[in-house]
């Protein structure tokens, strides 16, 4: 076993739920305006590519149903 890994497993049976702590800690999270932001644009654009890909369907519908009869 290499010496890393003896640290990290007595790490983990030490001070497991403290390391987390430290790691959780670590973490950036957004603040409100940015989670608002990045959500609108998200239904925007899933928005705009539901109905590209409706119209994408309709067009191909129309075509198949007129040239095939």
């Amino acid at each position: 076993m290499s010496e890393n890994s003896k640290k990290v497993n007595s790490v983990e049976k030490k001070g497991g739920f403290k390391a987390l702590k430290n790691e959780f800690n670590k973490i950036m999270w957004p603040d409100r305006a940015t989670v608002v932001n990045k959500s609108i644009a998200v239904v925007i654009t899933t928005t705009v590519l539901a109905l590209v890909i409706a119209g994408l369907d309709y067009v191909i519908n129309l075509a198949m149903t007129t040239f095939l009869g």
